[in-house]
């Protein structure tokens, strides 16, 4: 190999290296902007880069009922229908609310299904909901390992058994 093919070779090398290291940090900044989005309770359902989207739901207008004990339940649907591959839920709550809080957020679509039941809570936290594939008999594929959800309908919110007044907001993160 000549000298100048050797030079030419290590210049473009370069070159791409220095354009991924640019692209990864622009990827970074879209993350960042993202989760200080997030912090100050902002929707971000406009698309990013990457495709991921995040649908905001805020369980202050979903409760409408007070039982007993001045608990209170209720509901909210999202108001469009999502289409894409759950990546995770975050359940934002709030500081009034009570321990003895139910949640559970499903998808209506084709097929109904529960993407998450969390019961006596109010600590946030982070769920990454997981299926695992099925023969058409309705056995489990082993060994496998767990897919996301397939989302293709509303999103629903119920909220039962709370105290609190404006118990938080539900964040559905998902690709499409």
């Amino acid at each position: 190999m000549s000298q100048t093919f050797k030079r030419s070779l290590a210049f473009l090398l370069t070159v791409i290296i220095l354009f991924g290291c640019l692209w990864f940090v622009g990827y970074l900044d879209e993350i960042r902007d993202a989760q200080e989005k997030l912090a100050q309770n902002q929707s971000i359902g406009v698309a990013s880069t990457s495709g991921v989207f995040v649908e905001q739901l805020t369980m202050t207008s979903a409760l409408t009922h007070t039982v007993g004990y001045g608990q209170q339940y209720g509901f909210i649907t999202s108001t469009n229908a999502i289409y894409g591959e759950l990546l995770d839920i975050y359940i934002d709550y709030t500081a009034s609310i009570s321990a003895t809080t139910d949640i559970t957020v499903s998808c209506l679509g084709l097929l109904t299904e529960n993407l998450l039941v969390s019961a006596d809570s109010a600590t946030d936290a982070v769920w990454r909901p997981r299926v695992l594939p099925q023969l058409y008999t309705g056995v489990e594929i082993t060994p496998t390992m767990a897919l996301p959800y397939n989302l293709q309908g509303k999103i629903v919110v119920n909220i039962a058994e709370t105290s609190g007044v404006a118990p938080g907001v539900v964040y559905i993160r998902y690709r499409r």
